[in-house]
């Protein structure tokens, strides 16, 4: 199959959370959005002014149909890191893991007895992981674990930790 290159980047959108298609949400996400939009409209205007109307709705076709090809390409290279995240979690339990049910995703939970450093930083990563594949940006993500951790609570696994992050992130310090 050939693959024609994609010039949006995944990091500059979400998908949507209803229907299909992209989300802008970085500045070069709305960049990439109002360029398509320009790169579409004008050329169809300046042609329905000629009246060149085969040719304007054959330019509108066929814009629309690199968007979308576009399109699908960004939503697949997002859905491949989210799946790479989901693997590299799970690449991490052991046989007795616990397991942690949420709306997207259904984690595994790895327990460690190793010493407390090492858990720790296991544990922020998990937890920052969980949030990437939640659908928080990278920013998102850091941001929300800074501020719970900020609160000098201990976290006993990734599942309190994200509650703690949720909890935190509505008003009441976890």
């Amino acid at each position: 199959m050939l693959r024609l290159p994609v010039f949006g980047r995944p990091e500059w959108f979400r998908p949507k959370s209803v229907g299909w298609g992209l989300t802008p949400v970085k500045w070069q996400g709305w960049i990439f959005a109002a360029s398509w939009s320009v790169v579409t409209l004008f050329p169809f205007i300046y042609l329905m002014s000629h009246s060149l109307l085969p040719e304007a709705y054959t330019w509108v076709a066929l814009s629309l149909a690199a968007l979308i090809r576009e399109v699908a390409q960004i939503l697949n290279q997002i859905a491949g890191q989210r799946q790479r995240d989901v693997d590299s979690i799970r690449a991490h339990v052991p046989a007795e893991g616990g397991q942690v049910a949420t709306r997207h995703f259904d984690l595994q939970l790895r327990h460690e007895q190793d010493d407390g450093t090492q858990v720790e930083r296991d544990l922020i990563q998990e937890a920052f992981n969980v949030l990437r594949n939640l659908g928080h940006s990278k920013t998102e993500a850091r941001r929300l674990l800074d501020g719970v951790l900020g609160t000098k609570k201990q976290f006993r696994d990734v599942k309190a930790l994200i509650q703690g992050v949720y909890q935190f992130g509505h008003g009441s310090q976890a």
